[in-house]
């Protein structure tokens, strides 16, 4: 896939127009970098549903919508600056993080993605 491709992948994951695990490769790496309850690389679309978005999503209250602010590409990857909105966990703190993901594609699939974000955030409302 070329460049300008990929960029659209990911932009309509990020609008919800997309589900972003029909673009996983089966292989895919998740990385969250730093030292938060959540911060390890996820090996494989199970890891990642076990380890990290299912944990995630039992803090959740509610969600909303990720805001774009840039998505860049070059080659087989897209950065892409993000904005989350709308977002509270369970225990009724807001939890509206901004992200930078780095996320490089492999024959048309996300074969990996490091995820930068506020850590401090993760911690204090997630525990």
């Amino acid at each position: 896939m070329a460049a300008e491709e990929n960029k659209e992948v990911v932009r309509r994951i990020f609008e919800g127009r997309a589900n972003m695990f029909d673009f996983f490769a089966k292989d895919v790496q998740w990385t969250i970098p730093g030292s938060t309850r959540f911060s390890r690389t996820y090996d494989g679309i199970r890891d990642l549903l076990e380890g990290l978005f299912g944990p995630l999503s039992r803090q959740m209250a509610t969600t909303g919508p990720y805001e774009i602010v840039n998505l860049i590409a070059e080659n087989d990857f897209v950065v892409a600056q993000l904005n989350s909105t709308g977002n509270t966990t369970t225990a009724g703190l807001d939890y509206n993080n901004t992200h930078c993901m780095v996320i490089r594609f492999e024959a048309g699939l996300i074969a990996e993605v490091t995820q930068y974000c506020d850590t401090e955030l993760i911690t204090s409302a997630l525990g």
